[in-house]
């Protein structure tokens, strides 16, 4: 589900789904550690119905002193093909770094960037970031890291980016 069709109050994100039968829409809180739901007629009682959720269930965790928030076990397991696999293996070991801190690393670097689309291209003296768009982005997640941390430890020296298709514009 894309961000612009989730309702977000106070932190929380809800989902939007309409229901063909009634002709209502209706959607639920989501990474909480309860189940809640709600309803209505149109776009605008929905989004109400949902702060009220919101609010009345934030009320209620506190008034019985328990957490609202789903507990994230901070693992999760990546699917991928076996070459990109294998190519962050690779890059793990020059980098001299372990798979699952080169990982946090690209991951890391995409939330640090609102738009997520973003290639670091340094050479003579200044930096370049070009936004992307998705169907530019093959291998650029995994080449993010190495190329931040490069620009970072060669400062001025020349570092190559590779890869990169037709930039959409430079920012």
């Amino acid at each position: 589900m894309k961000s612009e069709e989730l309702l977000k109050h106070k932190g929380y994100l809800g989902t939007v789904k309409p229901d063909f039968e009634s002709g209502k829409l209706f959607g639920n809180v989501q990474y909480i550690n309860d189940s809640i739901f709600y309803q209505g007629k149109d776009l605008d009682e929905l989004t109400q119905s949902f702060v009220e959720a919101v609010d009345d269930y934030l009320a209620m965790c506190e008034e019985i002193g328990k957490e609202p928030d789903k507990t994230f076990t901070g693992q999760f397991n990546v699917r991928m093909d076996q070459t990109m696999h294998k190519r962050l293996v690779y890059r793990a070991a020059e980098e001299g770094l372990k798979l699952n801190t080169l990982v946090v690393k690209a991951c890391r670097t995409y939330l640090d960037h609102p738009d997520g689309k973003f290639v670091v291209h340094n050479h003579h003296q200044h930096t370049h970031m070009y936004k992307f768009g998705y169907e530019d982005m093959t291998g650029a997640a995994n080449l993010v890291a190495k190329e931040v941390d490069s620009a970072a430890k060669l400062g001025s020296e020349r570092v190559k980016f590779m890869g990169a298709r037709r930039p959409i514009g430079q920012i």
